[in-house]
């Protein structure tokens, strides 16, 4: 909208136009962080502009396939990770999630959480099972 002013005076008119700006919109809510969301996120920054709870490196272990009990180790891969509660006991805790090629992505954790889509390997009082070599 725009607005004129006239002012007079003894010696000339002067015309001013004033742009009047409609109000700024509101923010947008941000997006809570989810399992979908943060699994998406392959930086570090990216994964903790997005308030999920952990980034790490995981390891991929990939199957035989003349054997399918024996595997080997893949190159590692940054991981972003979710949890409802990231606050937990701080314990090296290890993690695993099935992938649609077939392989195991493994990653570890200094805390024993719920990481969502991810399942812990082993419990507390035994080793993981889900490491080639059984470390």
């Amino acid at each position: 909208m725009i607005r004129a002013l006239f002012l007079l005076s003894s010696c000339c008119v002067l015309l001013f136009t004033i742009a009047c700006s409609e109000p700024p919109e509101p923010e947008p809510e941000p997006i809570p962080p989810s399992e979908e969301r943060c699994a998406k996120l392959t930086t570090e920054r990216d994964c903790y502009a997005a308030k999920c709870a952990f980034f790490a490196n995981a390891a991929e272990l990939i199957s035989s396939t003349q054997d399918p009990s024996m595997c080997s180790r893949g190159p590692s891969i940054g991981v972003c990770l979710h949890a409802d509660d990231p606050d937990g006991v701080e314990v090296l805790t290890t993690y695993s999630r099935q992938l649609d090629d077939g392989a195991t992505r493994v990653v570890q954790l200094n805390v024993d959480v719920d990481v969502a889509g991810w399942t812990r390997c082993g419990n507390r009082a035994a080793p993981p099972d889900c490491d080639c070599d059984g470390m």
